[in-house]
């Protein structure tokens, strides 16, 4: 997996992984979420608009890994 450009992220309702530089760099789980006709970010058991001064600016992007298989 690598990291995309954000402005490809699905919109879709699916859940990914983004990286935010600006906001103490962390790499959150998030979906884009459409209310009221607008995109909202979807993280961290918060909903924050995306163009919201003090929400979350990601960058990047990358679909959820699949999880473990169990080699039993």
């Amino acid at each position: 997996m690598k990291w995309l450009p954000i402005e490809t992220a699905p919109k879709t309702g699916e859940e990914f992984i983004i990286f935010e530089p600006d906001f103490e760099p962390t790499v959150s789980l998030a979906v884009f979420l459409e209310f009221e006709g607008e995109w909202y970010l979807h993280y961290a058991d918060e909903i924050l608009t995306n163009g919201c001064p003090e929400g979350p600016k990601p960058t990047h992007w990358m679909p959820m890994p699949k999880p473990p298989v169990d080699d039993e």
